[in-house]
């Protein structure tokens, strides 16, 4: 894969990954397929939209729903939230969390 390429791609979503993973991802790509790489970016999560589901219907577990953690959602939206705790603490790390699965994404392939 061209380097002008991975550096463009890694520009445009950075803020759609950990910010730690950044310079290990240009040696990850290089050997990857151009369109097997365009597919994966694609298919990666908005921290800020998971942001603000957290905000509006994270007491329903949507915002878990959205990260792909099927069980955690249900679980967020049988105690209402963690009676309100579970919400609040996912306001502060929903976002990383949608940043490692994009992350996870782009290590092993696996869309969410």
């Amino acid at each position: 894969m061209d380097k002008n390429l991975i550096e463009q791609l890694i520009l445009f979503n950075s803020d759609k990954l950990p910010r730690e993973s950044l310079p290990y991802l240009q040696n990850m790509l290089i050997d990857m397929d151009t369109q097997i790489v365009q597919m994966r970016f694609a298919s990666f999560k908005d921290p800020m939209t998971a942001l603000l589901i957290s905000i509006f219907v994270g007491t329903f577990g949507v915002d878990r729903f959205y990260t792909g953690d099927i069980g955690l959602g249900i679980l967020k939206f049988i105690t209402c939230g963690g009676f309100g705790i579970w919400w609040l603490y996912d306001l502060f790390v929903i976002m990383d969390i949608v940043r490692k699965k994009n992350y996870q994404i782009l290590a092993s392939g696996i869309s969410y």
